[in-house]
């Protein structure tokens, strides 16, 4: 139905270059480490920043932090294999976690259709890369589960801040604003999100909401690609740079 499209978000959150040495090191940092994974928590990132990301090593020399194309092209590869098993499709984007530490260089450059890459932390304009790949950037975190003192409107109003500028929105929230067995996150986070979308269809009738692929489609061909055909996208006029 087009409701879910499918990202990389990598195999782990840490690098495992960096991991593997510090497990057979017997100083404090190998000691926390396997304090953690024998009580099944693999890391805590905040009290070890030093586990890096899959592809990057933070502790090595700067030449050297960054894996190698072949590396990351084998790690990717491993990666897509069992997920071309049970996806119809591969077209996937990559979405941040894998993109991690990619500053000069594209974090996929395995399948044709994976030309996209999400980050988070970074607020900038959708770009593409000298490499082709389209860049997009988280622009909004939607977390009632983590953030008590949120609010909808204002949500809505630093939407507007991206929105009216012709960018596109993009919106983070994580699984645990949805649970309902460990904590009953799930009845605060929906009637917010209901007044949170709301608010946003009555200041913008015409809201397209598109997944990245359908946004790169947008913006290379002028229009997408949905279950029924093609949609075109046309501008009717423009007012502060903004397609309406």
């Amino acid at each position: 139905m087009g409701v879910l499209s499918p990202a990389l978000h990598g195999t782990t959150h840490f690098c495992q270059r960096a991991v593997a040495h510090t497990l057979t090191s017997d100083g404090e940092r190998g000691e926390l480490l396997r304090a953690l994974w024998k009580a099944e928590t693999p890391y805590i990132h905040w009290r070890m920043p030093w586990v890096g990301y899959e592809y990057w090593d933070p502790e090595r020399a700067p030449e050297d932090r960054l894996y190698r194309k072949r590396t990351r092209n084998g790690g990717l590869a491993r990666l897509l294999r069992p997920i071309g098993n049970f996806l119809t499709t591969t077209r996937l984007g990559v979405c941040s976690g894998l993109s991690c530490g990619f500053d000069d260089a594209p974090p996929v450059e395995g399948p044709r259709d994976s030309r996209s890459a999400e980050w988070a932390g970074t607020m900038r304009a959708p770009h593409f890369d000298e490499h082709g790949l389209f860049h997009t950037y988280r622009s909004l975190d939607f977390e009632p589960a983590l953030s008590p003192e949120l609010d909808w409107e204002d949500c809505v109003r630093k939407a507007a801040t991206w929105l009216d500028r012709g960018m596109p929105l993009i919106v983070s929230t994580h699984s645990i604003n949805f649970h309902s067995t460990l904590a009953p996150y799930r009845q605060k986070t929906l009637p917010m999100l209901r007044d949170f979308l709301s608010g946003l269809a009555k200041r913008y009738p015409d809201l397209v909401y598109v997944n990245s692929r359908q946004l790169l489609e947008m913006v290379e061909t002028g229009s997408y690609e949905i279950g029924s055909g093609r949609v075109a996208v046309v501008v009717t006029g423009m007012r502060k740079g903004v397609a309406s």
